[in-house]
């Protein structure tokens, strides 16, 4: 990445050689254009020769079979949206006489437009750039960096991923790289170009007037001062830990690993031995498997298909024929008929089990009718109902007469006998009284349910 100070270093914008370029650019320009023209039909004019120029496809980082780019720049491939990212980086995408410049903001919009997109199941970032400016680099890769989990984003370096670009494919969930690719360049340079010589020997001197002691350090009209040089080390070495540190926490390496790098540019075979990368594979493999793993092949799309909050998968049946081979309503009905009776049969397995398992506890032994109750009557699992068993007397249950709800109830809470020689109930009877009559009540209910 470079340092913004360098762009006070603006290479002989003034001089001789940067003049002569310029025209040897324009003259061609101009040719291509008249040439251009000279295919259109009817009477050459500005207007034709923009709208033949919206028509040139934009550069694109490799793969095969482009299909439409979308409204918000993006290419679909099936349920994958693919952003490129190339060329040198900016903060803000323009175009000089020099070329195209893409900016982070640019990506961070197509960004948002495809975790927005219901139809975009995964993001590929298909990456093809030697990196850019520091300025936005950071703030981009901490947007894509918080979209993890949102949906899935897999970086592929197609064929350059150095500096400011691999900081940004860091930042995905997964990096992928071509078997040529080049990998890395994990540092930061700023330049300055000291024109006062040049300048001076063609005849011109140049006077700054300012004010603030540091507002011309690095100026390339004079030599650069000693302070103004260690300010700008300064400054290179605030980005060099923040890049390194960025892109040691987004790979879950040790900054002191990234740092020992030494902005090195690597091989893939090496970027996955350092940890840089996870796979080598080429974009057309990266982006089918996505495809193939979210819903679809990653046949080329036209235009992005969407569907509304309201309708389901099976409202258009032809929407999904191209990812595979059409399923019928039949096929549909016959698969939901034999889960249902597959479900069925465990279920009725896995309650005959229950039962069975809570019968034979150890703590149903004397207490067999309320072992029997709780199996029959409850969803309890054979834990629960051993807690409870073993809570209760020992004894059966025996069938009680139709009585009113009010003698049952006093016979639970063990009427007193009344004469010389009554005595106090036990409290082992009092006790099994009312579990009995808890018990009794269950059944009284669940024959109320079942007439009902």
């Amino acid at each position: 990445m470079r340092d913004h100070q360098s762009v006070l270093a603006r290479e002989y914008e003034e001089s001789e050689m940067r003049s002569e370029v310029r025209d040897a650019l324009k003259t061609a320009l101009v040719a291509q254009a008249h040439a251009l023209l000279a295919m259109l039909p009817g009477e050459p004019g500005e207007a034709q020769l923009l709208q033949a120029l919206a028509g040139l496809p934009a550069p694109r980082a490799y793969s095969t079979a482009p299909p439409k780019r979308e409204a918000a720049g993006y290419r679909l491939y099936g349920p994958v949206a693919v952003i490129e990212i190339f060329g040198a980086l900016a903060h803000r995408t323009y175009a000089d006489w020099a070329g195209w410049v893409q900016g982070y903001q640019d990506v961070a919009t197509q960004l948002d437009a495809a975790l927005k997109d219901r139809s975009v199941k995964a993001v590929v970032l298909s990456i093809d750039s030697p990196g850019g400016v520091v300025d936005g680099c950071a703030q981009l890769a901490e947007k894509i960096r918080a979209a993890r989990g949102a949906k899935p984003i897999h970086a592929c370096i197609n064929d350059v991923g150095a500096s400011a670009a691999y900081l940004i494919a860091s930042a995905a969930d997964k990096i992928s790289a071509t078997k040529t690719a080049r990998i890395g360049s994990i540092g930061v340079r700023a330049m300055h170009i000291d024109m006062s010589k040049a300048l001076s020997d063609a005849g011109y001197t140049v006077t700054e007037i300012f004010a603030g002691d540091h507002k011309i350090d690095g100026t390339p009209y004079a030599p650069l001062s000693d302070a103004a040089r260690a300010a700008i080390q300064a400054s290179i070495d605030y980005y060099h830990g923040l890049f390194a540190s960025t892109v040691a926490a987004n790979r879950g390496l040790d900054k002191s690993a990234v740092i020992a790098t030494q902005a090195a540019v690597y091989d893939p075979i090496q970027a996955k031995r350092l940890g840089l990368i996870d796979a080598i594979e080429d974009p057309d493999t990266a982006i089918s498997r996505l495809a193939q793993r979210y819903g679809g092949r990653a046949q080329p799309q036209r235009a992005a298909a969407r569907v509304s909050r309201s309708s389901a998968m099976t409202d258009d049946p032809s929407r999904y024929q191209a990812d595979g081979p059409l399923i019928t309503q039949a096929q549909v009905d016959t698969a939901r008929a034999e889960g249902r009776q597959a479900g069925v049969a465990e279920g009725r397995k896995q309650e005959r089990d229950r039962l069975a398992a809570v019968l034979s506890l150890p703590e149903a032994e004397g207490r067999e009718a309320q072992a029997k109750a709780l199996a029959l009557t409850t969803d309890l699992d054979p834990a629960a109902c051993a807690a409870i068993l073993s809570a209760a007397p020992k004894g059966e249950i025996k069938p009680a007469a139709a009585q009113s709800e009010f003698a049952a109830h006093m016979d639970a809470l063990g009427n007193p006998k009344i004469g010389p020689d009554a005595g106090q109930p036990s409290q082992t009877d009092a006790a099994s009284n009312v579990w009995n009559y808890a018990f009794e009540q269950q059944h009284l209910r669940q024959r109320r349910a079942n007439k009902e």
